[in-house]
């Protein structure tokens, strides 16, 4: 069965995938850092795309240093670490530390700079410098339809969220509107099972918004709405 969805939902995934898992920057004098993030929001089950860390996502990071395409042996060698130019790991942690763990403080429209150094291996200072972007939560309205010229007075709809620091669906309450009146409140279901009042009638504007909140955090929350015709 194929899926429909919004081209909201496709700006969303299309956004995401430029942020890919590895990548090569070339360092001085021939090395190159591999360098991998993954942040631990909420997705979709379906969803393929890099998930973006929100303000207070966890975010592990780590790297390799290749030389020639091989991996360099970093276990005697210091490593520090800087986030947003603050040192937050070194020596005194230990040697050739090449993973961290942290929670992101900026706020949406940042981005956390994550600092590498080796300030001397082989005689050689080597810094690598990784930018996190730092986005809103999302909610994504997927619809039963291709086009929202023309739904029917009874219709499934499905609220997906994006990037929220929860673990579990269940986490999140998700609260729908038609044309500003209340059609249901639900907790742990994303899922509307639209029916209009039988007055109402063919080609009449809908507003469906849906709001979802993170129901351990007050603070996190997001919304859609969309419009649509009855036909």
């Amino acid at each position: 069965m194929i899926k429909k969805y919004t081209k909201t939902s496709f700006f969303i995934i299309l956004l995401a995938g430029q942020f890919f898992t590895f990548n090569f920057v070339s360092a001085q004098s021939g090395y190159d850092f591999l360098t991998s993030w993954k942040a631990d929001g909420f997705v979709p089950a379906w969803y393929e795309g890099k998930i973006l860390p929100s303000r207070g996502s966890r975010v592990s990071i780590s790297f390799e240093l290749i030389n020639n395409g091989k991996i360099s042996d970093l276990s005697n060698t210091v490593v520090r670490w800087y986030i947003n130019d603050n040192l937050v790991k070194n020596e005194n942690d230990g040697l050739g530390i090449k993973k961290y763990l942290f929670t992101v403080t900026d706020y949406p429209g940042n981005n956390t700079e994550v600092r590498i150094a080796l300030p001397d291996y082989k005689g050689q200072s080597l810094n690598k410098i990784i930018q996190i972007p730092v986005v809103n939560p999302e909610v994504v309205i997927e619809s039963p339809a291709f086009s929202l010229n023309n739904i029917s007075k009874t219709a499934i709809f499905k609220a997906n969220p994006f990037f929220f620091n929860v673990k579990i669906i269940n986490n999140l309450s998700f609260q729908w509107t038609a044309n500003g009146q209340a059609t249901g409140i639900y907790k742990g279901s994303n899922i509307l099972d639209f029916n209009v009042d039988p007055k109402v009638g063919l080609n009449s504007q809908i507003n469906l918004k849906v709001i979802a909140k993170n129901l351990l955090n007050e603070m996190e929350f997001a919304n859609k709405e969309i419009q649509f015709k009855l036909k």
